[in-house]
């Protein structure tokens, strides 16, 4: 008898052993699926919090963490709305979390904040219920998403929009105001040719109104530009002939000293109409910058592949907050100006698969780069 109850004992003994192997595995499995877990949550590129019924962190991922300059850690016992919240430490005044608390369905709002690195981001806030069977609702999950792509993406789109329908608008307009411009111009000319030499005044007066004509008749053309999208004809050409002529055709300020510095003077396709129309924008801007002495400086370089134009001036180059609108319809630092002087240049180096870049600081003058394939 006493050698059957060893032989159960042993069994027994046995059969722990065998459990505890299989309860070690186990563990081990459960162990490795929660690091799994793990890093996928803290890996995850959206914001997941766990938040009980008084509002207080339970759990958070890096994600979120790193959002608001903190480590995950951190924001364990916290109040949500004191790490997420308005800044003024009480509860957020549209908290999704109330109606997902109170009726147990899922609750989203967008919301603007600035992150601790001062850039301005859109998130998408959702609370999810957490639900428990003897309980009920234990708490709720904060799902954070950034939807500041999306945001710019629907404002580009307005603003597109909204710049089609100007286009046709200048279109009409611009059809209209030529003609009484015709008439003016047509005026002056005949009446200088009638007006006597020593009536002068007259003259410089007739002179004032040519001008003007001219300033008007150059923002009728780039409405037109602006309205329609004009195709580009391309030519084998050489860039530094157009340079030369540019300085030729074009008035030079009798204050103003010009350098040259053709580093490359090979041959590109591109349309020489428009590169023109270009060069002439980017070189009288320049010229108005410096109403002193100034100096302006024009160079090439190039590569197997690539052809880049340098406009340089020692004016009074162009504001920090400025910088980013400077490509803009519609921006102008003039007080005649239109503001599609840039963006058309722009849009015409864009025609020809390159690039223009402008770098400048205040009152030190602005670079303009014109980079084209080969």
């Amino acid at each position: 008898m006493l050698q059957d109850k060893l032989a159960d004992l042993q069994k027994i003994q046995k059969n722990l052993k065998k459990l505890e192997i299989q309860l070690e595995q186990r563990a081990q499995i459960l162990l490795e699926k929660q690091h799994i877990l793990e890093v996928i949550y803290d890996g995850i590129e959206k914001g997941i919090t766990l938040i009980d019924k008084n509002y207080t962190i339970i759990k958070a991922n890096r994600y979120i963490a790193n959002l608001f300059g903190k480590k995950p850690e951190e924001l364990a016992g916290a109040k949500c709305y004191q790490i997420f919240g308005e800044g003024n430490g009480e509860k957020c005044a549209t908290c999704p979390a109330d109606n997902t608390l109170k009726a147990g369905l899922p609750v989203s709002i967008n919301r603007k904040i600035v992150t601790p690195q001062g850039k301005h981001i859109y998130l998408q806030n959702t609370t999810f219920p957490v639900l428990e069977k003897i309980k009920g609702i234990a708490g709720f999950i904060y799902y954070t998403e950034d939807i500041t792509k999306h945001i710019e993406l629907e404002k580009q789109l307005i603003q597109s929009e909204k710049f089609t329908a100007l286009g046709k608008f200048a279109s009409c307009v611009t059809h209209d105001l030529r003609n009484p411009l015709t008439v003016i111009r047509n005026a002056c000319y005949y009446l200088k040719r009638k007006v006597s030499t020593n009536e002068e005044k007259i003259k410089n007066y007739l002179t004032i109104i040519e001008k003007e004509t001219e300033k008007a008749d150059s923002i009728i053309a780039d409405l037109l530009s602006f309205s329609r999208s004009e195709d580009i004809s391309l030519k084998k050409i050489k860039v530094t002939d157009l340079l030369e002529n540019l300085l030729v055709t074009l008035p030079i300020p009798k204050h103003i000293e010009i350098k040259k510095f053709y580093h490359d003077q090979s041959f590109i396709e591109a349309d020489p109409d428009q590169l023109y129309r270009v060069f002439v924008n980017i070189t009288k801007n320049a010229f108005e910058a410096m109403p002193d002495a100034g100096l302006f400086i024009i160079t090439t370089k190039g590569d197997t592949s690539h052809f880049s134009i340098t406009f340089q001036d020692n004016g009074l180059g162009i504001a920090e907050k400025l910088k980013k609108t400077l490509f803009e319809p519609f921006f102008s630092t003039k007080a005649k100006g239109i503001g599609l002087g840039l963006y058309i240049c722009k849009s015409i180096i864009r025609q020809h698969k390159g690039t223009l870049e402008a770098t400048s600081d205040i009152h030190k003058g602005a670079s303009f780069t014109i980079t084209l394939p080969k």
